[in-house]
């Protein structure tokens, strides 16, 4: 258990990543902080486990923070202006009627679509061949990526689970698994198409529902999470190992707070 002070810490930093990426994001973009400056930042304790808005606060967990801006200053980036274009959007006022999993995958989609066209350092890590490929196979359909557009092609499509896996998995922007039933499917779908192995991993394993099970009885020989969820019952049985983070997250944070580089702790 995390004790208050910890707790406070870890959600101080996690505004401080936020702050920084909003920074940036206007340095890059200053037409856009009108829409950059107008969610407050709250911690995400029971609503998120990476980051997400009501339209009104963008909320946050703090380790799943910190792990993008280990990675890199530009994956926080792309984070918040993802949500923030969700907003610009109106994607969450659109959802009422329509499919949760298609509506979400297209939402993304759309998003993402818009990060990878921005040719700004800050927002600039390449797009992989798959979501290319996306991206031009709508194109014939439709001239601007918009989610309207990519949901009716989706459901004119009717693709099959796995390959909707597929899609979620390149343009998913948090790294958890919940229920485990995309990760499974995607799973599935490299061994239809040639793979011998598969292992997993991921960032947060929140593990509800069905997921223990899933895994289980899914092709994925191991699956790897970080222990920022303490491991669950069975997990050892699912063939899933924990990842301690406890030590490099203690370290980042006292090199963040004390304006250190924390490039050292990766060499």
């Amino acid at each position: 258990m995390k004790d208050s002070s910890e707790v406070g810490q870890i959600g101080q930093l996690g505004q401080k990543i936020l702050s920084a990426a909003r920074n940036q994001l206007y340095m890059s973009l200053p037409y856009l902080d009108a829409a950059l400056c107008a969610l407050a930042f709250a911690p995400g304790g029971g609503v998120t486990l990476s980051l997400a808005t009501d339209g009104e606060t963008l909320y946050y967990d703090g380790p799943w923070l910190a792990d993008r801006y280990l990675r890199s200053r530009v994956w926080t980036c792309r984070a918040y202006l993802h949500v923030i274009l969700h907003c610009m959007l109106r994607h969450l006022a659109k959802k009422r009627g329509k499919l949760p999993e298609l509506w979400d995958l297209s939402c993304d989609a759309a998003a993402e679509s818009i990060l990878d066209e921005l040719d700004y350092p800050c927002l600039n890590a390449g797009a992989a061949p798959r979501k290319r490929k996306f991206y031009g196979e709508c194109k014939r359909d439709m001239p601007v990526l918009t989610a309207e557009g990519i949901y009716r092609r989706l459901l004119r499509l009717n693709l099959p689970e796995y390959e909707i896996a597929q899609l979620q998995r390149a343009f998913l922007v948090d790294d958890m698994v919940d229920t485990a039933g995309s990760i499974c499917n995607a799973a599935q779908a490299l061994m239809e198409f040639g793979a011998t192995e598969v292992y997993a991993c991921a960032t947060h394993g929140v593990l509800s529902g069905p997921a223990l099970e899933r895994i289980k009885n899914s092709c994925i020989k191991e699956m790897v999470l970080l222990d920022t969820i303490p491991e669950k019952e069975g997990a050892k049985e699912a063939r899933i190992t924990m990842l301690p983070v406890a030590k490099v997250f203690a370290q980042a944070i006292e090199r963040i707070y004390a304006d250190k580089p924390v490039s050292p702790l990766f060499s």
